[in-house]
């Protein structure tokens, strides 16, 4: 789904309409890192199609964050916000079809577009909502719980990602996982 026919499920949008910003679509290969650590985000993406893992860096380990899936908006949020240099990295995990939307041309668009308020308003509502209940039930709840959680709020993730990208993600050990999805699948 492309950004206009995403934004079109809750934003009434005719075909010729413009959107209220610039936006460029790139193909961006594997492994390809989006934002460095220490980048000060400049850019609000939106996903197409395939897979961008977020990373952080705890105690000199790198972990994931979150993973973001198709017809879904990311960016290092807090820097982009802030101005100040990111903590997290985003990182490609397969072939991806973006489209990108450069911080000044979107706070522009605030200025001078109300459908672009409310593309701002409504994402940024989804995400935090999003974010807030993930944070409670990932840090609540037992490691076979925490894979359950995932199994039912977001099988993408465990269909498109790696054991170990899966098990870095829920904070166990990929051994531990096999032995939980061995349980759970019997």
């Amino acid at each position: 789904m492309t950004l206009k026919e995403y934004l079109s499920t809750y934003i009434q949008l005719n075909s010729e309409e413009e959107l209220p910003f610039k936006h460029t679509e790139k193909i961006v290969q594997k492994n390809t890192i989006l934002t460095k650590y220490d980048d000060v985000e400049d850019k609000v993406y939106f996903l197409n199609s395939g897979v961008v893992q977020i990373l952080y860096l705890e105690d000199g380990e790198e972990k994931i964050f979150d993973f973001v899936v198709e017809n879904s908006f990311f960016n290092c949020y807090t820097s982009f916000l802030t101005g100040s240099s990111s903590d997290f990295q985003l990182v490609t995990l397969s072939e991806c079809v973006i489209e990108e939307i450069e911080a000044d041309d979107l706070r522009d668009s605030y200025e001078t577009s109300l459908v672009a308020n409310k593309i701002g308003r409504v994402e940024t509502e989804k995400l935090y909502l999003q974010r807030v209940r993930q944070t409670k039930q990932l840090r609540s709840l037992s490691a076979e719980e925490r894979y359950q959680w995932l199994l039912e709020n977001r099988p993408e993730i465990i269909a498109q990602t790696s054991v170990q990208d899966v098990s870095k993600y829920l904070g166990i050990r990929p051994e531990s996982l096999s032995r939980i999805r061995k349980n759970i699948i019997f």
